[in-house]
């Protein structure tokens, strides 16, 4: 009861809940939290008050479901439920944890079956759970941890060495941050062989013979064959040693001694751009080994420090559509990230791609619909100009899509288009950007095939011309796309189309803007070649 009201009136408490309330993405906040709420209740013990425990409870959970990828809090909760001899639950929060990281968190792993270690008794179960870490981080290269306490385990619980040895030999295959120490088992392993019969834990004996020339079957004098097998297998062990420490020696120099980071950074703190570039050289080079399960392991690493990044999930989605083919993985991967990257513009893109490569037409539509709300159903304001383009080109592949039913009106294709254009003109009345205002007129220039080109000279360029928009009216740009768009007007005959751009556009545009000269003149000289000549001299050589 006491410890309830000392909570009660606990300032901190409240300032720190607040702040968490406030900014429920800081992971400074929920740090503070939950240290504060921690230090209360230390000493954690079995007679800890249980409203004080439910709130240490509470405080992990919402902090994990805030920040799944932050490793260090799922291994002190699950340790914390240990300590209290909550078993059951113990092995529930690491089993969630490890299906945050799609099983392929090292430290997690490590913590786990530590634990595991000291409180299962079944032996086959015990190596069951190691068996499936392996298949998942066995080949991570700072693994070497977790091969020590296999191997370990294995001398402890088994009788006889043939399961040490066999799994000894899967890890000198292995480029880990500790090879050597294995490389020595390895040859203490050899050195305790004191029959021929034991030779065959290291390879088979068809292998043994055909490469060794050993033979585990030998009758008689078996002494001076077995110092010659131990021989000639010590020496191919030396061989393999020293291929696969250079790839160890390869990976630190150019990848992992250029890593500073190798866990969970939030949104808040920047990485810098030599470390992503490092991750993302880093990434390349596993995926050229082409081992999957290498690759899938590699990712999860690289996601940790870079999860607001966009860089590794485009790659990883990219592995999985174009080396597995795998295109509902990588959309899953794709929604995920949505979730954390800063910069969504390219993972939308590519999530745009997969769903019509599925034919998932409506979580397509769904996509950008939340897109809209999250603008307040105005794209015209988003700051992230590659979004826009993309809301415009999943608007005309939808209007394609109906256009080609047979239900279809052209009234409502034409409907269509003039709202798409009043969404584009929108758009150019805020840009200021040139190379954006030329993206934009470009696009509605070469979609002769949605808007009419009257219909886009009227709504966009006389539009313009007609309220003095000198945002576009000082861009060269702007005069010779509309140049452009009337010159491919195959609506008009060449001296209708000729006249207009000499007697029309190319004064206006000078009134306008003297420095699209340059512009004009090289669109004169490309389109209109016998009238170069009176163009120079009326504005060229006159200027």
């Amino acid at each position: 009861m006491e410890d309830d009201l000392d909570l009660l009136g606990d300032q901190k408490l409240s300032e720190y809940s607040l702040l968490v309330c406030k900014y429920p993405k800081s992971l400074h906040h929920w740090e503070n939290l939950l240290n504060h709420i921690l230090l209360k209740a230390s000493p954690i013990s079995k007679s800890i008050n249980k409203t004080l425990l439910q709130l240490v409870r509470s405080t992990y959970e919402s902090l994990l479901y805030q920040f799944p990828l932050v490793e260090n809090y799922h291994v002190e909760y699950g340790l914390l439920e240990y300590k209290l001899g909550n078993f059951n639950k113990f092995h529930a929060i690491f089993e969630n944890a490890l299906q945050c990281f799609n099983n392929r968190s090292l430290l997690i792993w490590v913590e786990y079956l530590a634990i595991c270690n000291k409180i299962t008794t079944n032996d086959r179960q015990l190596f069951q759970k190691y068996a499936f870490a392996e298949s998942y981080i066995g080949l991570h290269f700072f693994g070497a941890e977790f091969w020590h306490m296999y191997l370990n385990e294995i001398k402890l619980r088994c009788k006889t060495p043939e399961h040490y040895i066999r799994t000894l030999r899967k890890v000198i295959e292995i480029p880990l941050y500790e090879y050597a120490s294995f490389y020595d088992l390895w040859l203490k392993s050899i050195d305790e062989v004191n029959d021929l019969s034991q030779l065959k834990f290291y390879a088979e004996d068809e292998e043994l013979w055909k490469k060794l020339k050993i033979d585990t079957q030998l009758k008689g004098r078996k002494g001076p064959h077995l110092h010659a097998a131990k021989k000639s297998l010590r020496k191919i062990s030396k061989e393999l040693f020293l291929v696969v420490q250079y790839e160890v020696m390869e990976i630190y120099e150019l990848f992992e001694s250029k890593i500073t980071q190798r866990y969970y950074i939030s949104a808040e703190d920047l990485v810098p751009r030599q470390e992503i570039t490092v991750w993302v050289s880093y990434f390349e080079y596993i995926r050229n080994k082409k081992i999957a399960d290498l690759i899938k392991l590699q990712f999860q690493r690289s996601v940790l420090p870079l999860a607001h990044y966009e860089h590794i999930w485009l790659q990883y989605a990219k592995f999985l559509i174009d080396d597995l083919e795998d295109y509902a993985g990588a959309k899953n991967l794709l929604i995920q990230a949505l979730g954390y990257v800063h910069k969504r513009s390219k993972i939308i893109s590519l999530l745009s791609w997969v769903f019509i490569r599925l034919g998932q037409i409506s979580e397509l539509r769904e996509l950008y619909d939340d897109i809209l709300t999250a603008f307040s159903n105005d794209l015209t304001n988003t700051d992230d100009f590659e979004i826009f383009i993309d809301y415009i080109h999943f608007n005309l592949f939808l209007s394609s899509a109906n256009s080609k039913s047979r239900y279809s009106k052209l009234a409502d294709n034409i409907k269509f288009s003039d709202e798409l254009l009043d969404v584009l003109l929108k758009r150019l009345s805020k840009e200021n950007d040139c190379y954006r205002q030329y993206v934009l007129l470009n696009m509605v220039n070469e979609m002769y095939t949605r808007f009419p080109r009257a219909m886009v000279e009227s709504k966009i360029y006389r539009h313009a011309i007609d309220n003095n928009w000198r945002c576009l009216l000082e861009n060269p740009k702007f005069w010779y796309l509309y140049c452009s768009l009337i010159w491919f007007d195959s609506n008009n005959s060449y001296m209708h189309r000729r006249k207009r751009i000499i007697n029309d556009i190319i004064p206006t545009a000078l009134k306008f803007n003297e420095k699209a000269l340059s512009e004009l003149q090289q669109f004169v000289s490309s389109y209109l070649a016998d009238d170069i000549q009176n163009f120079t001299e009326t504005y060229v050589n006159k200027k």
